[in-house]
């Protein structure tokens, strides 16, 4: 799905104090979102647009998208039918987060994690699994929806967009509406967003690796 803001920012740095300036001409900013209509990322999508276009208007008509994290990276890691990775994108930022939660149905044998995953490690390929760390497994289990503009975005026009993206997630609104959706935890900078994408591409590379030993 692709969604389009309509201009409404001063690009002179007038106007509106409370509206984030945009530098030089204005043009339409695509908003890609590389998942399904009706999914928890388009409805999230569709919540940041009018808002985004609030804040910036329309910046200097590049695109950017939603990467979510773990799974952007399991869509090129292993890969070899994609031409891009993540030096392909710029971060901009983590709007909300959702954990994840396991559980089995209650005539399973598995009473607790480690049950479940030694049960997955007997019968490998049967039985997906995942655990926590207060159950003794040191895995993350927090899937982030953040966004991302193309590699090489000006610098202006990269700041003015993390800004006004990080003004949409801090607004009651917004953030009612995705805890609503069971997602919260804030947003999250460009900075800590890259550490922990190239952190996920770096257990995605360790599992991809292990599967071929």
């Amino acid at each position: 799905m692709t969604l389009l803001t309509a201009a409404c920012a001063d690009s002179t740095g007038g106007g509106d104090g409370g509206r984030a300036a945009y530098p030089g001409n204005l043009k339409p900013l695509t908003i890609s979102v590389p998942f399904g209509a009706g999914g928890t990322t388009d409805t999230i999508a569709r919540l940041v647009a009018p808002e985004l276009e609030k804040s910036v208007g329309v910046p200097d008509g590049s695109m950017i998208g939603f990467a979510n994290l773990p799974s952007a990276v399991t869509t090129y890691v292993g890969n070899g039918d994609v031409s891009y990775d993540k030096r392909s994108f710029m971060p901009l930022g983590v709007l909300t987060s959702v954990s994840t939660v396991n559980a089995v149905h209650e005539d399973s044998p598995h009473e607790n994690l480690g049950d479940l995953v030694e049960a997955a490690r007997a019968k490998p390929g049967r039985i997906a699994s995942a655990t926590a760390a207060e159950q003794g497994f040191d895995l993350n289990l927090l899937s982030r929806i953040g966004t991302a503009a193309p590699a090489g975005i000006d610098d202006k026009a990269r700041d003015v967009l993390v800004r006004a993206l990080r003004d949409v997630a801090e607004k009651t609104t917004f953030r009612s509406a995705v805890e609503a959706l069971g997602y919260g935890g804030g947003f999250l900078g460009p900075d800590q967003f890259g550490v922990e994408w190239t952190d996920a591409e770096d257990i995605a590379r360790t599992v991809v690796e292990e599967e071929k030993e």
